[in-house]
This record gives structure tokens, C-alpha cells and sequence, in this order.
């Protein structure tokens, strides 16, 4: 059976050939051309005009196909063909998904509270308390934090005098003053807070994806529209519904084999 892809998406199709002469032999080196049919209609050049496959290696290569060639529902076909090779060929089911309801909401999950609504707002309130607590912090100096120091339990400590100096330990440099010298300058260079938040998104949660860009796949999955979740196919839009963020192929107890990440 033919896999189903969304209408107007565009895919990466992969394309294996062999050698006409024995039909066993991957082809290497070729310049396969491509040809599509929409709909069963004749084949034709897809919308970039005419185009030859990609190669990867071992006898395999790829196409790209546009929104144009995947916009019409029914029946795709791909076929890539050049003298001295089988001929490749590719279908696909291009359908005209819907938003989905009803029971497979619950694909998302049961809520900590009332509903994953009031979950993320629970969520902002905190971050709200967060951000007022540490707007109290004043900064004379230029990144740091002013604060007050009692001395020795809340009443001026005795002078120390004697062994007492020793506990103090040897300082690293020149003396401990020294020391705090060099500790107040590193903390100085310390990177400003927008800089430390660049940097915390910009941080690789796994192979290839930054914290920024997991938190726009888990928003698309938490809040974002989806479609095709009763079929083979689903689809997760970005909260603002302007583009596909997780398309996952699955099966009818929403097992997934295979995931596209749009981040």
C-alpha cells in the first residue's frame, strides 16, 4: 500500500537502481531523470522543470519534491529512468488531511491539573513569581549583586588573634586579598544575562537540536493543532499554525516508525 503524505508537502523521496543487465547490480555514476504523475495523469517534469536525482551512494539517490507537485490529491508518482538501468518508481497517496477530534485528544495526555491549558498557566505563574524575586536584586556596581552581611551570629565578631590566622590557609597568590581581587574580577567578566540565556538556547539538548528548537517541538506536540492521528500519518502544526513542526508516520495504535522534525 502506498504511503499517504499530506497535500502540498514537501518530501524528500528516496530512489534505489539497479543495472538493466542483471537487475541485481546498483547503478552508480548515473544521471537518472525524473518524471512525475499527479492524479494519473501523464508523467511530467515536476514544477522545478527538468530534473535529474541526486546521488547518495550504493545505487541510492534522492528527489525533492515542492509543494506544487504534492498539491493534488490522489495518486503520486515518481519515476526516475536513464538508458542501462531499471527504471525507479516511487508512490505515494498524496490526501487532504483534517484537523482531528474526539478521542484522539487524549493522545496528548492526562494534565497535572484541570487541563494542559491550566497546566501552562501554573507554569507562567511561577515564571511571573521567579521574575519578580529577582527583580528585587539591586546592582551599584555593574553585574553584581548588592547585599548585606551581619557579622558572626548577628554581633561584631572578636578580633582573631594568634594560631586562629593559620586556619585562613596559604593564599594561591600574593596574599587573600589578592585572591578576592582575582575572584571579584572574574566574576565582572561573568557574561550578562542575555548572553547566558543565548547560550542556554543555543545549548544542544542531542544531536542536532538546540534547547530553543526542543522547545518549539514540545510546544507543536503540547499546543499546536494536529491532524492525521486516526490515520498513518500525523501531523503537528507550531502553535502559530504557520508550518508543520513533527510529522510522524503511524500506526493504528499511534506507534511511530518514523518522525520529521520541522524545528
Amino acid at each position: 500500500m502506498a504511503e499517504r503524505i499530506p497535500q502540498s508537502a514537501t518530501i524528500r523521496v528516496p530512489l534505489y537502481a539497479v543495472l538493466s543487465s542483471d537487475h541485481v547490480t546498483p547503478a552508480t555514476g548515473k544521471t537518472i531523470a525524473i518524471t512525475i504523475s499527479k492524479n494519473g495523469a501523464a508523467f511530467g517534469n515536476p514544477s522545478a522543470g527538468a530534473t535529474n536525482a541526486t546521488e547518495i551512494a550504493n545505487g541510492w539517490y534522492y528527489v525533492d519534491m515542492s509543494t506544487t507537485d504534492t498539491g493534488t490529491v490522489g495518486p503520486l508518482i515518481i519515476r526516475g529512468a536513464v538508458s542501462g538501468v531499471d527504471d525507479s518508481t516511487v508512490a505515494y497517496i498524496v490526501a487532504a488531511f483534517t484537523d482531528q477530534s474526539g478521542d484522539a485528544y487524549a493522545r496528548l495526555g492526562a494534565p497535572a491539573g484541570a487541563s494542559i491549558s491550566a497546566d501552562v498557566a501554573a507554569v507562567k505563574t511561577d515564571t511571573g513569581n521567579i521574575v519578580t524575586t529577582t527583580n528585587k536584586f539591586a546592582f551599584t556596581v555593574a553585574n553584581q549583586v548588592d547585599c548585606n552581611v551581619l557579622d558572626w551570629k548577628s554581633a561584631t565578631a572578636p578580633a582573631m588573634t594568634g594560631d586562629a590566622y593559620a586556619r585562613l590557609g596559604a593564599p594561591a597568590g600574593a596574599s587573600v586579598s589578592a585572591d578576592i581581587a582575582t575572584v571579584t574580577a572574574d566574576v565582572v567578566a561573568l557574561p550578562s544575562a542575555a548572553t547566558i540565556a543565548s547560550t542556554v538556547w543555543s545549548s544542544v539538548m542531542e544531536t542536532g537540536y538546540t534547547a530553543l528548537q526542543g522547545m518549539r517541538l514540545m510546544m507543536s506536540a503540547l499546543l499546536g493543532k494536529a491532524s492525521g492521528l486516526s490515520g498513518t500519518t500525523a501531523t503537528f502544526r507550531d502553535v502559530n499554525d504557520t508550518t508543520n513542526r513533527i510529522v510522524a508516520t503511524v500506526d493504528a495504535s499511534g506507534d511511530r516508525s518514523a518522525v520529521t522534525l520541522s524545528p
